[in-house]
């Protein structure tokens, strides 16, 4: 044990300088069901995405047993519950509807029904804004294609996958606050004759023939988002090697990435103008992992995703990088089943204005006849107050001859994310 964890920090020393990352993905539904640990628990379907030196790991021969598989296809979605917020604030036009009702009440010579309307326009827009400035804007997307073949002391795997992964956030500014509060106000005197409008409001929206004037097309709300699309093609190689006399595990998957970048800023209440790069080329990276067993119950490991950094810039000069990130876990089997743990041991950076990340991370899965039921939760030391740290998680997989059929959901209130998975061992 005492050389695994010198070799652990030989591998901190040498990442130790890359400081941040795009975050790690959701990657599959097992994963996704146990809190997202994997990289000392995953199984040979799932290896390639956490720690390649699992594929080494197998008590049987390849050929002695269905211990490979071919997942056609997995797929993973995460995302912030503001998305679907500006989904309803785009689909709404709040500010085209107060637009009109100012239009409308300037037409009808400020009747109170044409108030009304200009008024419930008002507070709509300002509760529309509040909620898509509630938070991050996050989105992940993963759909994956999978031959693994693990076996006793060595093992391999082919890998396609696309990932999307993008994040931003809309700004609500104290001036839009005053000019719509000064609507709300006005109209609220129009309607009932108490009070009197403010000055500001005097002087900001109503003129000297009593007409509104129209602030939609002066709002200065922002919103801003970055992202970038992924193609990777990757083939991953594991064997066993004696180290200090103690039998190790290593895996390397190499891969070829084909990037594009998104990124954009604009008005809130305007259509965003999205600015894409695609990059004509392939370039060359890898994830590397170690991981040891201990009396066969106990399994500790270390992977390195993305060991050549790759750095990307949009149209706008924004940067867009593929760092290391380094997680450590440890599992342990149980008679009815298994527990893991994982640990980011370096924070990751976000692709834009989203929160960084660094996750501790638990699961558990439970073994019955036709398949696998699974519990998780992980916590992020570095969220922001608008996003809740835990994620709690579970899923099931249904496994009847042969077949391969995962499925798994997490929500907090705050962000959500589900995955698919099907396929079959042989």
């Amino acid at each position: 044990m005492n050389k695994l964890v010198w070799i652990g920090a030989i591998f901190l020393i040498l990442m130790g300088e890359y400081v941040g990352a795009v975050p790690f993905g959701v990657s599959d539904p097992r994963s996704l069901a146990m809190g997202g640990t994997g990289v000392a628990s995953a199984e040979a379907s799932n290896a390639v995405f956490h720690n390649p030196a699992l594929l080494a790991q197998y008590q049987y021969y390849e050929d002695e047993g269905r211990t490979s598989a071919f997942i056609l296809p997995t797929i993973t979605a995460r995302v912030s519950n503001t998305v679907e917020e500006i989904a309803n604030f785009r689909d709404q036009d709040y500010d085209g509807q107060l637009s009109s009702a100012i239009s409308a009440f300037n037409t009808n010579n400020g009747s109170a029904n044409s108030a009304q309307a200009v008024l419930d326009a008002s507070l709509n827009l300002q509760d529309g804004l509040s909620r898509v400035s509630s938070g991050p804007v996050v989105a992940d997307g993963n759909v994956a294609f999978v031959i693994a073949i693990p076996s006793l002391k060595q093992g391999g795997a082919f890998l396609f996958n696309k990932r999307f992964v993008g994040d931003g956030n809309i700004t609500k500014t104290p001036e839009d606050q005053a000019v719509l509060d000064a609507y709300v106000e006005t109209m609220q005197f129009v309607i009932t004759g108490q009070n009197q409008p403010s000055q500001e409001v005097l002087d900001r929206v109503v003129d000297d023939n009593n007409q509104l004037i129209d602030q939609t097309g002066n709002l200065t709300s922002s919103a801003s988002a970055a992202g970038i699309a992924l193609t990777e093609l990757g083939v991953s190689m594991a064997g066993e090697f004696a180290v200090f006399k103690q039998p190790i595990a290593m895996g390397i998957t190499p891969k070829f990435i084909k990037a594009e970048t998104y990124a954009t800023e604009a008005r809130a209440t305007n259509d965003l103008n999205e600015n894409r790069d695609t990059y004509n080329r392939w370039d060359l990276t890898a994830d590397v992992g170690i991981a040891k067993s201990i009396n066969n119950t106990w399994n500790v490991g270390l992977s390195v995703k993305n060991i050549v950094p790759l750095e990307y810039t949009t149209n706008t000069n924004k940067k867009i990088t593929l760092k290391p990130q380094v997680r450590a876990g440890v599992s342990y089997k149980t008679r009815w089943g298994m527990l893991a743990f994982d640990l980011d041991m370096l924070e990751n950076a976000a692709v834009g204005a989203g929160d960084k990340t660094q996750y501790s991370l638990f699961g558990a899965e439970w073994d019955f006849k036709w398949g696998k039921l699974r519990g998780g939760y992980n916590y992020n030391f570095s969220a922001s107050p608008s996003m809740k740290k835990g994620l709690f998680s579970g899923g099931i997989q249904l496994s009847p001859f042969g077949m391969l059929l995962d499925l798994a959901y997490a929500d907090n209130g705050v962000e959500r994310a589900a995955a698919l998975q099907t396929g079959f061992q042989f």
